[in-house]
């Protein structure tokens, strides 16, 4: 199905919705793959593709309500959610470095503890000075990893250490839909469309009806269910369950309020094992309080956040292990302390989670779901948009079918057609036409017997019948042309034709029954009786006053009809029929009370209609169309855009190429479309999908800021919007398939792919709780060590003591080693500045691996921060930890996959995330694209059959006094030509029978009647 100018849909089931849509192929996302871990998608399977825009022209889908979040959802998501999850991370990234800076507390203590144990030692003699030197090695190192662990938090994506916070990303999802509403026939169907748009309008197909069964429900598409109040059922096989609300989210044990959770109704583009891909969504705002739908991009935003938090942990563990090895190589002294530190490096690497489980010996974390929000308007009986489409092309209006109080019309026999309230068509291509008609079997008449003489009919084998009443609620068939009067003629005759054989044959009679002396007389009385043949109004009740036409001159224009007291075709080949009817430009049509056709080739039906723009239609009581091409059908409908289309009550399409369908909607600018009972579609190339929905000027959402670093989001330009509800009165968006994650995916993804996400960052909260844990458990330990070398140094200063208050000897040997000490302290400062460390005793840690002297990483006294790398520095902020400065940034790499939900993600893991995603939503705008195609056959036929039903109509019934009429009508609706043949008899008194036949392009319509009257 495509709705929309210039919307394609491309293929099967493909639905496009909105100026310009286009469906792909859809691409199937079966899983993705983060922190290391494989999450399956629901929704994997998608059979067609949704598109809401196009490559470059992408929609926001705006008051989208909260959709679950589990494994197995396929719902849209809306910006709430994915705020919740960026906040989640945001929130763990705090909590994380809060750890970490308490590690590092823990690791300056340290420090200051080895300080002040190397100034004991550096007083000691020469025998101390190389468990001196081996003090300030451990204190380096353990120095080192603080830094480490608290600097490893990065990665691609900027850390800032000074917040804790870590970048997160956001997704837009976006949506699409269309409206529906049943039609009767051209008399009945208008009032119909007064309450309801186009009502009773039914044909019959092999594949099942869809089913409106909600008050103010829409199903388009063979087999759509619409169950529930305000829902939409969109493509072929789609079904809505009830509304799931999610008032709130819980991510890494903290609960999030997300907006749009009281959904009134919802939106469906697939089943269960059946969805479809929602394509080209714009990426939606996220904030707490958006409804708008999550793009795929901005879900791969908040990916690579959780994959840069990954890498930094990986660094991490690489660096404590380094550290471990480095404190093995201390003295012998401190070995405890070396051990506790290097259990200290391994719970850091294995781990930096809190209490979510997770299993690090098969690195897997448990998979998300996802919950999206449909939003939806008014109902109507129909297959899905898709299907719908094909069958109309064949059937005519099909599978568009509003929900009524009324039975519904039934078409029971092949290729038959039942239009109204109670019709019924119950034989192979039969037409019922209005309210309670019901067909027959054909009653086949080969011959008839007239005078004794029995002659041969043409059209002796009917194929069907077309019925316009019931036994006892017959109807007459109007403005019938007078048809062909010949042997092979299978024209439906008017009643003047008729009224002139009757006319003839008892004139006939009289003559033939006395001599023929009264020939004169009976060609004196034919000519009378044709002189009384010629009628003024052609059975025109001008209640007694002559007006204007009486003389038969109100048809001005070459080959022009006018029909009606004050008629009036001026145009070439134009046609006015009723009291004060005017079609004054060539090709128009005027028929009804004061209808008025200005425009070239436009059509008027009904009171008081107007169609003043080149080739408009205005059908109905009263309708104005004014723009080229524009189509008003209904009870006061504006459509004054070129190319507009205003169906229904009380509806505006004001911009070029706009649509509004249902109960007082607005299509108010180029390309915007309305469907349903007060939907809005403000700007141009806007959707307003379902009752009440109203669209707003789209909200561009480039990027977003998590922990500090900026994402960029695909779909960054939306053109326009698509609104399936409106704020307080939010839809979910059900059934969507998984869709692509990457940097340029516009797809929408549905709630087990958030679901994933949340999981990983659940896992990451985990994992970094017991790995801070862990760092603190290690740090207790250390400082129990450092305890107890302090303890077994001040036992060495009083032995120390006691040997120089023993001998002034051991003072001249105690100096010589001070001297020693000295000199070793002068080589480690040279080593210190040439080379590898710079540490500011609990002022903060700066260390280089690589370091000339002159590039020498800084940090500020007394911030407690860690720089790491040449020309490194904490840029002035406390508790930090930098790997770079503003002017010089690094990667953190090789990281391994991630396994627990606080772990670090690679690219890889993302990229997974972000194809899967990607894929769902190509499907989607080859779904759109196809439907846009349909829809464009289907108008054409559509056109065509009631042009055909028209000229049916228009012909003139034959006069009470004949027998036999034959007639010729004519009729154009929509640019659509038709002619129409009928055949009237009065076979006795009492028994009269009709025949006629509408033919328009590649419709045919084609109806036979019988009439038994008593008196």
């Amino acid at each position: 199905m495509a709705i929309g100018p210039n919307a394609v849909a491309n293929n099967a089931g493909d639905v496009a919705l909105g100026n310009g849509s286009v469906t792909a192929a859809a691409n199937p996302t079966a899983n993705g793959t983060i922190g290391g871990v494989a999450y399956s998608y629901a929704g994997t399977n998608p059979t067609s593709v949704v598109s809401v825009g196009a490559a470059g022209a992408e929609r926001q889908v705006t008051n989208v309500a909260a959709g679950r979040v589990t494994a197995t959802s396929t719902d849209a998501i809306n910006g709430s959610q994915l705020f919740a999850t960026n906040t989640a991370i945001n929130t763990l990234s705090t909590s994380t470095s809060t750890g970490i800076s308490t590690v590092q507390s823990g690791v300056n203590s340290l420090s200051t503890g080895l300080n002040t144990t190397n100034s004991t030692v550096a007083s000691l003699s020469t025998g101390l000075g190389a468990g001196a030197s081996a003090i300030s090695s451990l204190s380096t190192s353990t120095n080192n990893l603080g830094g480490s662990t608290a600097g490893a938090l990065g990665g691609g994506a900027t850390y800032n250490p000074a917040t804790g916070t870590i970048s997160a990303p956001s997704y837009t999802t976006y949506n699409a839909n269309g409206t529906t509403s049943t039609a009767n026939n051209v008399g009945s169907a208008i009032d119909n469309i007064n309450s309801q748009g186009i009502r009773y309008f039914h044909a019959n197909s092999t594949a099942a009806d869809s089913q409106a069964l909600g008050t103010n429900s829409v199903a388009i598409g063979p087999n759509a269910v619409a169950n529930n109040a305000g829902d939409v059922a969109l493509g072929n096989g789609s079904v809505t369950a009830a509304a799931n609300p999610t008032a709130s989210e819980t991510i890494g044990g903290t609960s999030y309020t997300v907006a749009g959770t009281n959904p009134t109704s919802v939106v469906s583009v697939g089943a269960a094992g059946a969805e479809r891909q929602v394509t080209n969504v714009a990426a939606g705002r996220v904030t707490a309080t958006s409804t708008d739908a999550i793009n795929g991009s901005q879900l791969f935003a908040t990916n690579t956040a959780i994959n840069t938090l990954s890498t930094g942990l990986s660094t991490t563990n690489s660096t404590v292990a380094s550290l471990s090895t480095g404190l093995g190589a201390g003295a012998s002294a401190i070995s405890s302390l070396s051990t506790s530190t290097n259990n200290l490096g391994g719970s850091t690497a294995g781990a930096l989670g809190g209490g979510a489980t997770y299993n690090p010996a098969t690195g897997t974390i448990s998979a998300p779901s996802y919950t999206t929000y449909n939003a939806n308007g008014t109902t109507s009986t129909a297959n899905n948009v898709g299907s719908a489409i094909d069958n109309i092309n064949s059937q005519g209006i099909r599978y568009f079918h509003a929900n009524s109080t009324a039975p519904d019309s039934q078409a029971l026999g092949a290729n038959s057609v039942a239009i109204g309230p109670n019709a019924v068509a119950n034989n192979a291509g039969d037409v019922a036409l209005g309210n309670g008609s019901v067909t027959a079997a054909a009653n086949p008449t080969a011959n008839g017997t007239i005078g004794g003489v029995a002659y041969s009919y043409a059209g002796t084998n009917p194929t069907s019948v077309v019925s316009v009443g019931a036994a006892g609620a017959e109807r007459q068939v109007t403005n019938v042309a007078a048809g062909r009067v010949t042997a092979t003629s299978t024209d439906a005759i008017n009643g003047s034709q008729l009224f002139a054989t009757n006319t003839a044959v008892n004139t006939l009679s009289t003559g033939l029954s006395t001599t023929n002396s009264t020939v004169a007389s009976l060609s004196t009385s034919t000519s009378t009786a044709i002189q009384a043949a010629r009628t003024h109004y052609y059975s025109v009740n001008d209640n007694g006053t002559q007006q204007a036409n009486y003389n038969n001159d109100g048809a001005t224009g070459i080959n022009a009809l006018a029909m009606g007291t004050s008629a009036t075709a001026a145009g070439a080949s134009s046609v006015a029929v009723g009291d004060g009817a005017n079609a004054n430009s060539n090709g128009a049509v005027a028929i009804g009370q004061s209808a008025m056709a200005t425009g070239g080739m436009a059509v008027s039906i009904g009171v008081a209609n107007t169609a003043s723009g080149d080739g408009a239609v205005a059908i109905g009581d009263p309708n104005v169309a004014t723009g080229t091409g524009a189509v008003a059908l209904g009870a006061n409908n504006t459509a004054t855009g070129n190319g507009a289309l205003a169906i229904g009550n009380a509806n505006s399409a004001t911009g070029a190429g706009s649509i509004a369908l249902g109960n007082t909607s607005t299509a108010g600018a180029a390309g915007s479309l309305a469907f349903g009972s007060n939907a809005i579609a403000n700007n141009v190339n806007d959707v307003a999908l379902g009752s009440g929905s109203v669209t707003s000027t789209a909200n561009p959402t480039s990027n977003v800021a998590i922990g500090g670093v900026t994402y960029a989001f695909a779909g960054n330009s939306p053109t326009s919007v698509v609104s399936v509800g409106a704020p307080g009165a939010e839809r979910q968006i059900t059934n969507v398939a998984a869709g692509r994650i990457s940097a340029t995916s516009t797809d929408a993804v549905n709630g087990s792919q958030l679901n994933a996400t949340n999981m990983a960052v659940n896992s990451l909260s985990t994992s970094t709780s017991n790995s801070i844990t862990s760092l603190s458990t290690g740090l207790n330990t250390t400082n129990s060590t450092v305890a107890s070398l302090s303890t077994s140094t001040a036992t060495g200063f009083t032995s120390l003591s006691t040997g120089l208050n023993s001998t002034n000897a051991t003072v001249a040997s105690l100096s010589t080693g001070v001297t020693n000490i000295n000199n070793q302290l002068s080589a480690l400062s040279t080593t210190i500045n040439n080379n590898t460390i710079r540490a500011q005793g609990a002022q903060g840690i700066a260390a280089d691996l690589n370091g000339t002297g002159n590039d020498t990483p800084k940090v500020t006294a007394g911030s407690n921060s860690v720089a790491i790398g040449a020309n490194s520095n904490d840029g002035g902020r406390s508790n930090v930890v930098s790997v770079g400065s503003d002017t010089q940034q690094r990667q953190i790499t090789n990281v391994a996959a991630g396994t627990q939900g606080t772990d670090a993600v690679n690219v890889n893991q993302l990229n997974a995330v972000s194809t899967s995603l990607s894929t769902s939503m190509t499907n989607l705008g080859n779904q759109i694209s196809q439907t846009q195609q349909q829809i464009q056959q289907t108008d054409q036929m559509a056109r065509e059959g009631i042009a055909a039903t028209a000229a049916i109509a228009s012909i003139p019934h034959m006069d009470r006094d004949s027998n036999f009429a034959m007639g010729l009508g004519t009729a154009t609706f929509g640019g659509q030509k038709a002619i129409a043949v009928g055949m009237q008899a009065r076979i006795t008194e009492n028994l009269k029978a009709t025949l006629n036949g509408g033919f328009s392009g590649n419709q045919r319509v084609v109806g036979a009647g019988m009439l038994y009257q008593w008196k």
